[in-house]
């Protein structure tokens, strides 16, 4: 019992020491905004059509991730002719500087965008998804 009690005592301690660090950051005027900004942040969207969830947005530091639910056959014609014709363009034209298309087994699973994208572009290649996404589904 007095061995719980010790060790219950540090814990409490540990908790007011944070507690005291925080209120003093907070004290000293700096918000929470600056508290976050040393707190690593993910997000995830989804990018969803009729219902069904097509693929997961992933933010966070690393960069942008496109997880696609179910993996697009590469060597189809709209995957080919459109998703990533629409990729490489906006390389050629700078939109995006560097992105990787990760293919397992003859279907791409995940397009990688280290320095992540535009709000703008992002929306763009939700369309491009849901396309083809809805014409791979009718054949």
């Amino acid at each position: 019992m007095l061995e719980w009690l010790r060790n219950r005592i540090k814990e409490i301690k540990e908790e007011l020491n944070n507690l005291e660090g925080i209120y003093s950051l907070l004290k000293e005027g700096k918000g929470m905004k600056e508290v976050r900004k040393g707190i690593p942040r993910t997000t995830v969207k989804v990018i969803a059509s009729d219902g069904d969830i097509l693929a997961n947005v992933v933010e966070s530091k690393e960069g942008l991730r496109i997880i696609f639910t179910e993996g697009l056959p590469k060597d189809d014609p709209y995957v080919k002719s459109f998703l990533l014709k629409v990729l490489e363009d906006k390389r050629s034209s700078g939109s995006v500087s560097n992105y990787e298309v990760v293919e397992k087994k003859g279907y791409v699973t995940e397009i990688k965008f280290p320095e992540g994208v535009s709000d703008k572009l992002l929306k763009e290649l939700e369309l491009v998804i849901k396309y083809v996404w809805s014409n791979l589904s009718s054949e």
